[in-house]
């Protein structure tokens, strides 16, 4: 399974928490076999994971990329498309 169907998976089953908005971030909890803990800092449109892949590779992780489609899903959902 790659990074994108992982994704699609966390988020369809449900495994995207959001946590709120605090000073200029969202925050998001994902759950896998453990917590991460996912930041979208939207002054400079940037994504951050605590996971180890993340770190790892400097680049969208699954659970970046789940919290990406939640929320585009939900911005669709308030603009009635």
């Amino acid at each position: 399974m790659d990074k994108f169907e992982k994704a699609k998976g966390l988020e369809e089953s449900d495994k995207v928490k959001y946590e709120g908005f605090f000073g200029s971030s969202l925050y998001f909890k994902v759950t896998t076999s453990k917590d991460h803990q996912v930041i979208f800092r939207v002054t400079n449109n940037r994504w951050m994971c605590d996971c180890e892949w993340s770190a790892l590779h400097k680049n969208y992780c699954s659970h970046i990329m789940a919290c990406r489609q939640w929320l585009m899903k939900r911005e669709k959902e308030a603009s009635g498309l």
